[in-house]
């Protein structure tokens, strides 16, 4: 495909994107008659109608909606090639993008690239959920941060372990008792806000919610972690998430029987061990970053490391454990 009909597509998405020629027009700053031109010239290059006007709006039509994931997904590639040529050229990556989840930017991967010095790849993060990871590394993403260990061909490496806290209100009693880490079955008698089933951390609370035969008496949902320490600095109820405690919240940490094997809990009070989420790094095999990649895990395991040990309690910065 020409270099015109690259710039085409990308064209092409920007109006998409941005839902209106003029709004598109401005992202790329070009004229809007311009760029109005170039997408009715794709159009007769395709033989389809992209859009079509609905008021002042664009609204896809059937083989625009369709168009759509190819185009990001060329566009991906054209960026990793032009990319992956320079790095080529110059024996060194100058860009990465890493894509993660919202709480996992906010607590490990934004501090970990507020450490990285002039010598490092510029680390550019984007919001994926965990299920669109095998998607966006398609689409642009170098890597990705996932909950789940990736096979076939992608490359996967541990980063380790995020402990999932239940936060109190600095006024509950566990909280005054200095109660730092307790058994699952502790909160059974809690109205509680959880994080919904687009959050990872949701179904390992799930598994050992249902393998301790525990059913709160209030249970409300947020997808955000920070809405639900909010909630639980109000005292409105016991916070389930995995992110760093913000709002003077009291983090403890839930411990529950531990795993012999995926499917087997083990039978015994006295082997415990805190709820956590995995976390892995990964990206496709083959990738021309790939040596630059390899440096990432054990740089970021040291945050995760730090992460998983801090005592919260009472800091009022705690990002601040780099």
């Amino acid at each position: 495909m020409a270099d015109t009909s690259f710039r085409r597509v990308k064209y092409f998405l920007a109006a998409v994107d941005a839902g209106t020629m003029t709004a598109a027009a401005q992202s790329l700053r070009m004229a809007q008659p311009a760029l109005s031109r170039q997408i009715k010239l794709f159009e007769q290059d395709l033989g389809l109608t992209l859009f079509r006007p609905k008021g002042n709006r664009l609204v896809l039509t059937t083989a625009g909606e369709r168009l759509v994931p190819m185009a990001r997904r060329l566009m991906g590639e054209v960026d990793r090639f032009e990319r992956g040529a320079a790095t080529l050229s110059t024996g060194r990556v100058s860009t990465l993008t890493v894509g993660t989840t919202e709480a996992t930017l906010r607590n490990l991967l934004a501090p970990f690239i507020a450490t990285l010095g002039s010598d490092d790849p510029l680390v550019n993060a984007r919001t994926v959920i965990q299920a669109n990871i095998p998607v966006a590394l398609r689409e642009g993403c170098d890597a990705a941060i996932s909950t789940a260990p990736m096979q076939g061909e992608l490359v996967s490496e541990t980063l380790g372990s995020a402990p999932i806290y239940a936060c109190v209100s600095a006024r509950h009693p566990m909280a005054l008792a200095g109660i730092v880490e307790a058994p699952i079955e502790d909160f059974a008698d809690h109205a509680v806000v959880l994080p919904t089933h687009r959050n990872a951390s949701r179904y390992l609370l799930d598994f050992a919610l249902s393998a301790a035969g525990i059913r709160f008496p209030s249970v409300m949902e947020s997808d955000d972690g920070q809405a639900i320490m909010a909630l639980a600095a109000s005292g409105t109820a016991t916070g389930f998430t995995s992110e760093l405690p913000r709002f003077e919240v009291h983090p403890i940490r839930v411990l529950v029987p531990t795993m012999r094997a995926p499917s087997r809990v083990v039978d015994d009070d006295a082997a415990r061990e805190p709820l956590a989420i995995e976390l892995h790094l990964v990206w496709p095999r083959g990738h021309y970053a790939h040596e630059q990649l390899l440096e990432l895990p054990g740089r970021l395991s040291h945050f995760l490391d730090r992460w998983a040990a801090a005592d919260w309690a009472g800091m009022d910065e705690p990002w601040n454990y780099a």
